[in-house]
């Protein structure tokens, strides 16, 4: 061997202590030595201090130094293949360093994603001579270079860098699924092979998220910066404990302004640790659109977006800046560019005043004193307009069309179609006839429903018109008369006309289907409302077909956790709950809700109404604790997010004050419904169904807490509403009187309340026949 070595004491030493390296693996000298040490030579230079071998592992040479580990190219010999070899520095072995690193080996296991650099083995082994450290063995990106570094070297025009940026941002969500939350995500941590394919790497200060989440680096991560400043969001900066997946989504808006710009978002290099963090938490960077001309737009928003200083303001996770990059890139609208509609509108307005003029008059409908406005018609006569034409400005119109559509109401048009024929009857009389000619009119229209009146008026004057024009002027454009039924579907629903709403949405989603695919996000979405219309309409074993194919191929295309899938398992547990399978809707929304709280955030919307539907079902199981802990927590974070008097805080007021008087809790259940009355009655006025409904719920409280008068008082104000509104022989009227009556008896007036509920069953016998189950 000492004339193999040629006199060279140095390499004489290595080969003995590679020799030495075969009793712990019988095959590790089966590729030929000499072929080996061949490669060697070619690669990088080997380190001052590096071993020879780590454990079966062939050290070539050195990758990279870090404060925690140093990452060695190294060759294994069975399998023949080249890894890279992350090692812990021995200096750290009695610091929690240990922990974290054990952690991030784990973390690794854990991950199988192509654009995720894979773990093949982690132990503890000497290194050389030293004595053991942990370490562990995973791919290799050969030749790496860090993806900016690898745009500049290729000249990579910004189309092909928003794709592999679009596919870092897949990778880091598939960690998100698995509450794998990354914290260190910088160029850096982003290696691109020769073949062009982006690997994230490091997961050394990954946190975990779930209930098995190890919670060993907790306390030393609360007390230090973690990181690396120049990609840290905000919120990392100042509570490195406190952040969830937004911070992520900033760390990656970093990226994606360095690799569009060529430059940092702020220049940190001179900066002390309290400077830096300053600038980062409170100064803008400058815009990207400045920099670079081809950023400026929807590009420069989404960055904007992304890099937001406010959590709450940014993509509410990765998947969703990536499926608003990707719009980008098939010249789609943007949902960073949309979240202000009432600025677009304005702005379409300037450029389109005779459009705009036509969208406020063109289409008008009189019915009983109420005009309402739509854009459908406007859209029919404008079809080939060339705002129309361009996909930013289709948007803000069928959003501004949605808006109108949204404020519908069929009892509000019904209730001035009774009050303006009234007053005309009345006009038709002289002064002395018109109080007897009111008596007849309402005698005459006693059994007439005027809010079914005022639906009918809508669907044949405004939606089935425009159902009609959507499909004629727009025979040519798939897209466009795709979103227009889609919309004009929900709306129909919305009101009840559910089977119009199926025709409505069964040829959005075929339009989808057969335009952009069956996986497109949009058909998917368009399948979605499908089923759910059709369970709503009690077909339960189609909609559980047609949703299950939308949630399977949702998670399959867009991910498993992706607000898309998550509202598709949404929709499929609703349709499981209305054909009585509470067990499986539970479980569905169970597991929706968990993963909803981690991508989406606990404030989310969606996030909200499935916890909402979750009490829900611990309500109808008795489980009377959780229904209430549930319509709590969705109480107050829709106050804290929304408002004191918002709209979507009466469902859970009215749930859980009903829930409390269940409990005999009249005292808590009593401010909750009160406030639940107030905001109908703020909202929709004193005789309309929903503030009806309250009041009859307020008055329960109170004949079931003993305060009868206050009952009586509130009842009778609900009866005469409802006699108003839908009528003195209607159901819910006759329902609501005998109630009164039943209230008047107890506080003795026996007698006339006796008389009063022959009457009205009698009224009933009259009206739906003598086996009415209503008494």
């Amino acid at each position: 061997m000492r004339d193999a070595c040629a006199g060279d004491p140095a390499l004489q030493a290595r080969v003995e202590r590679l020799l030495a390296a075969t009793k712990r693996s019988e095959g590790f000298l089966e590729t030929p030595a000499i072929a080996e040490r061949s490669r060697i030579r070619a690669g990088a230079p080997r380190a001052a201090g590096a071993p020879d071998a780590v454990g079966d592992y062939l050290v070539v040479g050195v990758l990279g130094v870090g404060g925690m580990a140093t990452v060695y190219e190294a060759v294994q010999e069975n399998p023949h293949r080249r890894v890279a070899i992350k090692v812990l520095h021995q200096t750290l072995g009695h610091t929690d360093a240990v922990l974290r690193f054990r952690l991030e080996a784990e973390t690794l296991a854990r991950l199988r994603h192509p654009g995720i650099a894979q773990i093949y083995e982690a132990g503890v082994a000497p290194l050389g001579d030293s004595k053991p450290s942990p370490f562990f063995a995973m791919e290799l990106v050969p030749n790496a270079l860090s993806i900016t570094a690898y745009a500049e070297k290729h000249a990579l025009p910004l189309r092909e860098r928003l794709e592999m940026f679009a596919s870092v941002c897949d990778a880091v969500l598939h960690g998100h699924q698995l509450g794998v939350i990354h914290r260190d995500l910088k160029p850096a941590n982003v290696l691109v092979g020769p073949d062009g394919r982006a690997k994230v790497i490091d997961f050394g200060i990954a946190r975990r998220s779930g209930p098995d989440a190890p919670a060993v680096t907790a306390e030393s991560d609360s007390r230090r910066l973690i990181g690396t400043l120049n990609a840290m969001s905000p919120e990392q900066c100042v509570d490195p404990s406190g952040i969830d997946v937004r911070s992520d989504v900033y760390s990656l808006g970093v990226i994606l302004y360095e690799l569009v710009t060529g430059r940092r978002p702020h220049d940190l290099s001179r900066c002390s640790i309290p400077e830096a963090v300053r600038i980062i938490v409170e100064q803008e960077p400058e815009r990207a659109g400045a920099i670079r001309a081809e950023a400026a737009g929807s590009l420069d928003a989404i960055i904007a977006m992304a890099m937001a200083k406010e959590r709450d303001l940014r993509y509410v996770g990765v998947g969703a800046l990536a499926a608003d990059v990707r719009r980008l890139l098939a010249d789609r609208p943007v949902e960073a560019r949309t979240a202000s509609f009432l600025e677009q509108a304005r702005l379409f307005a300037r450029r389109n005043r005779a459009l705009t003029i036509s969208i406020s008059a063109i289409v008008v409908l009189f019915v009983g004193g109420v005009i309402v406005s739509t854009t459908f018609g406007v859209l029919a006569s404008q079809a080939r307009d060339e705002a129309l034409q361009r996909e930013h400005d289709l948007e803000i119109v069928t959003a501004f069309q949605e808006s109108m559509l949204a404020d519908l109401d069929a009892w509000s048009m019904g209730d001035r179609l009774k009050s303006s024929l009234a007053s005309a009857v009345a006009r038709s009389f002289e002064q002395d006839e018109a109080a007897q000619a009111a008596e007849q009119w309402s005698q005459l229209t006693a059994g007439v429903n005027f809010t079914n009146l005022g639906l009918q008026s809508l669907n044949e004057s405004v939606l089935q018109r425009s159902r009609r024009s959507i499909d004629e002027r727009f025979a040519e454009q798939p897209a466009i008369r795709a979103r227009l039924l889609h919309r004009l579907a929900a709306t129909m629903s919305a009101l009840g006309l559910r089977a119009d709403a199926e025709k409505a949405a069964r040829t959005a989603y075929e339009l989808r289907r057969d335009h952009l695919g069956p996986d497109h996000e949009e058909t998917l979405l368009s399948l979605g409302t499908l089923g759910s219309i059709v369970s709503t309409i009690g077909r339960y074993d189609e909609a559980i077909g047609l949703l299950t194919e939308a949630h399977e191929r949702s998670e399959r295309t867009l991910g498993a956790e992706h607000a898309a899938t998550l509202r598709a398992d949404f929709q499929l547990a609703g349709a499981h709950r209305r054909r009585g399978d509470q067990e499986e809707a539970e479980r569905r929304w169970m597991r929706t809700l968990e993963s909803q709280r981690r991508v989406l955030g606990d404030d989310h919307a969606d996030t909200l109404r499935t916890l909402s539907n979750v009490g829900l079902l611990h309500a109808i199981k008795w489980r009377f604790a959780d229904a209430e802990r549930c319509w709590r927590e969705v109480i107050e974070r829709r106050r804290r997010t929304l408002g004191e008097n918002h709209p979507e805080l009466k469902a859970p007021l009215s749930n859980l004050g009903m829930l409390l008087i269940d409990l005999g809790r009249f005292d808590e259940a009593k401010p909750l419904l009160e406030e639940a009355l107030a905001s109908d009655r703020r909202r929709l006025g004193d005789t309309h169904p929903s503030t009806l409904v309250a009041m009859a719920q307020l008055a329960s409280l109170h004949r079931e807490s003993g305060n009868i008068a206050a009952a009586e008082l509130l009842q009778s104000e609900c009866v005469e509403g409802r006699r108003v509104s839908l009528g003195p022989e209607h159901h819910d009227t006759l329902r609501a009187a005998v109630f009164l009556a039943t209230l008047r008896g107890l506080l003795g007036h026996r007698e006339q309340a006796e008389a009063e509920i022959r009457r009205l069953m009698e009224v009933q016998r009259r009206v739906v026949g003598e086996r009415s189950p209503e008494f």
